[in-house]
């Protein structure tokens, strides 16, 4: 007398098992697929996108080397216009400087 149920139990979770994973595998492999093929950018985008050609202007060279650069002194004796607010009331009535 041989058994067989066990055999035909396990060979069905073998493959149910071996189903699922195709499924799951080909569904991330569609999805990296989908991810490297299309694109986010949109015809008009690409249409107004205009590649870089690499020269500089010698005219923003000369903008950038007559600019004047602060320290760190020269900011600390600025002097900063600050204006103080006049104190409210709970019911919103702003009352005058004191």
């Amino acid at each position: 007398m041989a058994l067989k149920p066990k055999k035909t139990r396990s060979y069905y979770f073998l493959l149910t098992g071996v189903l699922g994973l195709l499924v799951v595998a080909s569904f991330v492999v569609y999805q990296l697929y989908s991810a490297f093929t299309t694109s986010q950018v949109t015809k008009r985008q690409q249409i107004n996108i205009a590649p870089l050609d690499g020269v500089i202007e010698p005219a923003a060279i000369e903008n950038l080397r007559n600019r004047i650069f602060f320290s760190q002194e020269d900011y600390s004796r600025m002097v900063l216009n600050r204006v103080t607010a006049s104190p409210a009331t709970a019911s919103g009535v702003v009352l005058g400087p004191q």
